[in-house]
């Protein structure tokens, strides 16, 4: 999937953007219906009113490892490539890595805001 935005005019940097994005979003969700059973199931108590920051902070961690995670993959797969002497089939660089961290963005804020409003109540 080609994604070219405004943003990151190079499709690359994009399609870095938009997985970051996506892992944010999964990882948030995750981790605040987890806290949230957490919570109603098995301690019995109402809701944290930190739950939006929770999701904040699981979006943010999300979308940084998973951009480290693929360009340490992608140099691992340049290392094999170049000890058996055959071109190289990823670039690796720290831009990439970059735009994938920031593409917990979009799912970050809204829950920062969320959870200013939850303790200005």
């Amino acid at each position: 999937m080609k994604l070219p935005t405004l943003l990151f005019p190079q499709v690359d940097k994009a399609n870095h953007y938009a997985a970051g994005t996506g892992a944010a979003a999964i990882a948030a969700c995750t981790a605040m219906v987890a806290l949230a059973l957490l919570h109603a199931l098995v301690l019995h108590r109402a809701l944290p009113v930190w739950l939006p920051a929770a999701g904040a902070v699981a979006a943010l961690l999300a979308a940084y490892a998973a951009g480290f995670t693929k360009e340490w993959l992608d140099a691992r797969a340049n290392a094999k490539a170049r000890a058996a002497g055959l071109p190289l089939p990823h670039g690796v660089e720290v831009a990439d890595w970059q735009a994938t961290a920031w593409g917990c963005v979009p799912v970050v804020l809204p829950l920062a805001a969320l959870q200013l409003i939850v303790f200005v109540t």
